[in-house]
């Protein structure tokens, strides 16, 4: 197995599941730059920067899994996880249910944890 950072596990990981299926795309701030290799590798529609707003790129990914997409959703730092969870708790986690199985969520959420960079008491937490 070959060695590599966190970083670029998490890059090649991505890597493969795009490359596997071309319904998965990648999008949060800065992913464009974080994720350079991927916005190189497989263009700019599956690799998307977001403005700086949690809840509502979250609820667009609820909204792109629902209607096929496989989205895979960076939150920056998981301090603002919080402002998200109207979208994770009432809407991803329920509607398969609510629909009747006529809908599925299938999405991944990462974040950062407890990186500890200084950054203060908003982006330093370890929840």
């Amino acid at each position: 197995m070959p060695e590599m950072t966190f970083a670029e596990a998490i890059s090649a990981g991505l890597a493969a599941a795009m490359e596997a299926d071309e319904t998965v795309i990648v999008f949060g701030e800065d992913v464009e730059l974080l994720r350079n290799d991927l916005l190189v590798r497989f263009g700019g529609k599956r690799v998307r920067n977001t403005p700086i707003s949690e809840s509502a790129f979250l609820g667009t990914a609820v909204g792109a899994a629902m209607m096929g997409l496989r989205p895979v959703v960076e939150i920056m730092l998981v301090d603002f996880i919080g402002v998200c969870f109207d979208a994770l708790l009432n809407q991803a986690a329920k509607i398969e249910t609510f629909s009747g199985g006529g809908f599925k969520v299938p999405m991944v959420v990462r974040s950062s944890c407890g990186a500890g960079y200084g950054d203060g008491g908003q982006h330093e937490q370890s929840l």
